[in-house]
């Protein structure tokens, strides 16, 4: 059992690191974000290196808290995302918004499900994974935090109009994948066979509108 000081210490580890790093972008001339990922890849590869190898257990008690961190996904669909698209609405016009709210939503919606179909008929037929279980890894990854490519159009000097349009695609895409995510889950979980007609029926307007609710009401809470 990990205890309190160590994930507080794991935590403050994080922050000092995250707050290192922008100055060592600057004069290395690299994006922030791309370092940010890559020192995050580097000690999470070598962590578990560290605890899992059978060569030595010398790292053990200090890279268990690093691998065995206790957050697990609720935590960040609760805490951590509400807080990110709150962070981003804040910085939005919503004038701005509203002029292009056909590409958004087509972005937002329409785009979201043609990716996770695309990842999971791709993987299903590659790999021969079950359909059901394939589109809900496509729910998962369908959706990414464009805060690392927002901050590379801002440095690069992008058309105001293509950030515009992508971060006002991802306040609205987590909604659409948790709605595709949770008819997923049901059908996994009840072991009902892969109906799309019965999908589509489940993705109602109101359905998408209260999950969008859900999703934002703890980060605006905490604004």
């Amino acid at each position: 059992m990990i205890s309190v000081a160590s994930i507080t210490f794991v935590i403050a580890g994080f922050l000092v690191l995250a707050s290192v790093v922008q100055p060592a972008a600057e004069r290395l001339h690299l994006p922030y974000t791309v370092l940010l990922a890559i020192l995050g890849v580097a000690l999470g590869g070598v962590s578990s290196f560290l605890l899992y190898t059978p060569l030595t257990n010398v790292f053990d008690n200090i890279v268990r808290p690093l691998v065995d961190l206790p957050f697990n996904a609720s935590i960040f669909l609760v805490v951590f995302l509400p807080l990110l698209l709150f962070h981003a609405a804040l910085t939005i016009d919503l004038r701005e918004i509203a002029s292009d709210w056909a590409p958004i939503l087509t972005l937002a919606i329409v785009a979201v499900f043609a990716a996770a179909a695309a990842t999971g008929f791709s993987l299903s037929f590659a790999a021969g994974v079950p359909l059901t279980g394939a589109l809900l890894l496509g729910a998962i990854v369908a959706t990414t935090d464009p805060s690392a490519v927002v901050a590379i159009f801002h440095e690069l000097g992008a058309p105001a109009r293509l950030t515009r349009l992508l971060e006002g695609e991802s306040l609205l895409n987590d909604a659409a994948a948790i709605v595709l995510f949770s008819i997923l889950v049901g059908m996994l979980t009840e072991g009902a066979r892969t109906d799309f007609a019965a999908a589509l029926r489940c993705v109602s307007p109101r359905r998408f509108l209260a999950e969008s609710f859900w999703v934002r009401l703890p980060g605006a809470s905490s604004g």
